[in-house]
């Protein structure tokens, strides 16, 4: 029902937009619904794909169902330059509208998976005493800073392409996307045999060089190898994050772990957005893409210096 909910949401709220014509309260009403909407279905749906997958397959499971969003990125960049080469955003999000309805129905035949709860006596605990959880705090920790580092991709590369002239933004996230599936694809079973934990710092490694790279690009080149370095580590470090967000929380609490770990997400856009933008305009586009990575590889050092091996069980008390 909370997927359905979303979904029927989601569609109202890319209907309105075809309502808006100016800077306005009717925007940021609008903005307001879409966030809920997203909210609801995006967190129901990766916890439906958690209950879905095999437990001793969970990063790569999940991986694997992440790649449904990863391929709509490459082509959803790649059809809006095309609609707005000969069209304008009101058929931009036309496109969308359909879009939107036919996720809707493809969400009808979903039903509730039954599981069997192997803490049947433990009563779920509050979302804050979930997320307080010392198993857990590490794991949001990293998850932050990679989200600012998500938050900054998909909000500033448009802006660095178009000021500085410099490689494409299709190009980009054509290499993003695909280098993210194809290791999904291909290599997904990687995290559940290395282990969780260790894939953390190497994904999220990945992604702090890709910005590295993009803060020295001089050439489109440039960009494109920061777009397969930035590809690579979104490609791991979202589903091995989550994975162990479900494997240190409770069954009954799984709901509650993954909303908390997406509500991550818009935290980082609230904060990340104005103070990078902020920075860049001060800065410019290398200091604060360096600065960008340089938070990611603190978030993946300081999440090992928390993840005490004494935690690593992982055992949930009550």
């Amino acid at each position: 029902m909370v997927i359905l909910g979303g979904v029927a949401l989601f569609v109202v709220a890319v209907g309105l937009y075809l309502s808006v014509s100016t800077l306005g309260p009717r925007i940021y009403a609008v903005r307001l619904i879409d966030g809920a909407a997203w909210t609801m279905w995006y967190t129901a749906l990766f916890t439906y794909a958690a209950d879905l997958v095999p437990e001793r397959r969970r990063a790569e499971g999940l991986a694997m169902f992440g790649v449904s969003g990863l391929i709509p990125l490459g082509l959803g960049a790649f059809s809006g330059d095309v609609i707005l080469a000969s069209a304008g955003f009101r058929e931009v999000f036309i496109g969308a509208l359909v879009l939107a309805v036919l996720g809707l129905v493809c969400c009808l035949p979903l039903r509730d998976v039954p599981l069997v709860h192997t803490e049947q006596t433990v009563r779920p605990r509050s979302l804050l005493r979930t997320a307080l959880d010392r198993n857990l705090r590490s794991v949001w920790l990293a998850a932050f800073t990679f989200f600012v580092g998500v938050v900054v991709v998909f909000t500033f590369v448009k802006t660095f392409v178009v000021a500085t002239g410099i490689g494409s933004m299709g190009r980009f996230f054509g290499a993003y996307a695909t280098t993210a599936v194809l290791l999904r694809v291909f290599l997904g079973w990687l995290p559940d045999w290395l282990g969780a934990r260790r894939m953390v710092g190497i994904a999220m490694s990945c992604y702090a060089r890709g910005f590295i790279a993009l803060a020295l690009a001089d050439t489109a080149i440039d960009v494109l190898v920061a777009g397969l370095l930035l590809g690579a580590g979104h490609g791991y470090a979202f589903p091995v994050l989550l994975s162990l967000v479900v494997a240190r929380s409770r069954t009954q609490e799984r709901g509650a772990a993954t909303a908390f770990f997406m509500a991550l997400d818009w935290l980082s856009l609230l904060l990340a957005g104005p103070m990078v933008g902020y920075a860049i305009e001060r800065m410019g586009y290398e200091h604060s893409f360096l600065g960008v990575g340089l938070t990611v590889a603190m978030g993946t050092a300081v999440f090992y210096a928390l993840d005490s091996p004494r935690d690593r069980s992982f055992r949930i008390e009550p």
